[in-house]
């Protein structure tokens, strides 16, 4: 349906939408971007458009969690997993807004953002992992 100005709108019972934060992005930067005001954030744009926004709840100090990686095996052997270290924190981070978001029971979108998409598939996956034709 159309809305204001031809936006479309979130139809009713349209699920959560999640969004995760690449690389280097904290919560922030899709609420608030450079502080230039909320309205100019991809969260209202989609608020407006009806829709109920989560971010997961990220400070951008909290990347500096990925050079635990630099201490493990997999990482020199080039078989590091999401689940690991270097990123086993922000999927745990993702499945916790995930488990928020989906409290209402409508279902959930999610959107990742750069190495967000990457770690969103891990968010809503099994444990299991590709790794060099080998599941881990």
């Amino acid at each position: 349906a159309g809305g204001e100005g031809g936006k479309v709108l979130a139809p009713a019972g349209a699920p959560h939408v999640l969004i995760l934060p690449g690389f280097g992005n904290a919560q922030q930067d899709y609420i608030n971007p450079l502080s230039e005001g909320e309205e100019r954030s991809v969260s209202y744009a989609l608020r407006e458009r009806g829709f109920s926004v989560y971010v997961m709840p990220l400070e951008r100090i909290q990347w500096l969690n990925v050079l635990r990686g630099i201490f493990t095996l997999s990482f020199w052997l080039r078989r590091t997993t999401p689940y690991e270290a270097a990123y086993g924190w922000y999927v745990e981070m993702g499945r916790e807004a995930y488990r928020q978001a989906a409290s209402s029971g409508t279902g959930v979108l999610v959107v990742g953002h750069s190495a967000g998409g990457w770690l969103g598939r891990a968010v809503v996956g099994d444990g299991q992992w590709d790794v060099g034709g080998k599941t881990c």
